[in-house]
């Protein structure tokens, strides 16, 4: 083997000439060449410089559409009033009513009578009640417990009626008022409490006068009224008889099913009218 490799080595330093051939042939492409492949390898890079550059500035359109927009809402504001605030005014509570206006004065064919001539005649039947007997004179409560609980409702809380007991003491009749409101007049025709008391009235007559008679003491406001409408019923007819059912309406006192004198009303009277809540 060695003596072979000798012999080539021989041949090479004999032929000079092909030697110099081959240092010319790589010298060349060592100038022209490589220079072209190195050019062409920076095209290269710039080409993948601008493609990272391409894909790494994305449009505008992908920037909103990358980005978390906040979400839009539109609202509507409505100011709502505050629900009204309903409060039952407690028994023991007087809450003055709006003035009733009195019947005007009445007007016939015939006469028309001054504001001070039917004032004496209402004055008159106000007396007259008083003085007619039971026979006579019947004011009926609302029929069912419900509308005399509403009745009895209206009238202590809303109208100021009282509560009270005739007491007798060395065979004269005193009347005891029991939940006295100084700022309303009584009236002078007391009713007798007939029939069941509510739980508000039992417990006054137990309290204060357990054997007395009780009675409840209208404002005297009302009585008036009541009066006046008589008053313009009988045109100066002396009232000799009266009778009528108490019904409650409209938050108002009203009387129905009306007879003066025998005679049939076919009119509602309105004795009271009031904003108080019962």
């Amino acid at each position: 083997m060695i003596i072979a490799d000798n012999q080539r080595l021989n041949n090479i330093v004999r032929k000079p000439s092909s030697l110099v051939a081959l240092v010319i042939c790589v010298w060349l492409l060592d100038v022209f060449l490589i220079p072209i492949f190195d050019s062409h390898n920076e095209n290269d890079k710039e080409n993948d410089i601008k493609v990272e550059n391409q894909v790494a500035t994305p449009s505008l359109d992908e920037e909103l559409m990358a980005k978390d927009l906040p979400n839009v809402v539109h609202s509507t504001y409505v100011n709502l009033p505050p629900a009204p605030v309903v409060k039952q005014a407690p028994s023991e509570t007087f809450v003055p009513s709006s003035p009733t206006p009195s019947p005007q004065p009445l007007k016939t064919s015939e006469v028309v009578y001054s504001e001070v001539e039917f004032s004496q005649r209402v004055e008159q039947n106000y007396q007259r009640l008083q003085h007619l007997d039971s026979n006579s004179l019947s004011l009926v409560l609302p029929e069912g417990e419900r509308e005399r609980s509403k009745f009895l409702q209206f009238m202590y809380s809303c109208q100021g009626m009282q509560f009270g007991a005739l007491v007798e003491n060395d065979g004269q009749s005193s009347l005891m008022v029991l939940n006295e409101v100084k700022s309303v007049g009584k009236s002078d025709l007391l009713r007798v409490a007939h029939g069941s008391l509510s739980a508000k009235e039992m417990r006054l007559l137990n309290a204060y006068a357990p054997n007395a008679l009780p009675v409840r003491i209208f404002p005297r406001q009302i009585d008036l009224r009541l009066s006046a409408f008589i008053a313009a019923q009988l045109d100066g007819e002396p009232l000799t008889q009266f009778q009528a059912v108490y019904a409650m309406a409209q938050n108002s006192l009203q009387l129905t099913d009306i007879v003066v004198n025998e005679r049939f009303v076919k009119q509602t009277w309105v004795l009271a009218k009031s904003n108080c809540i019962v």
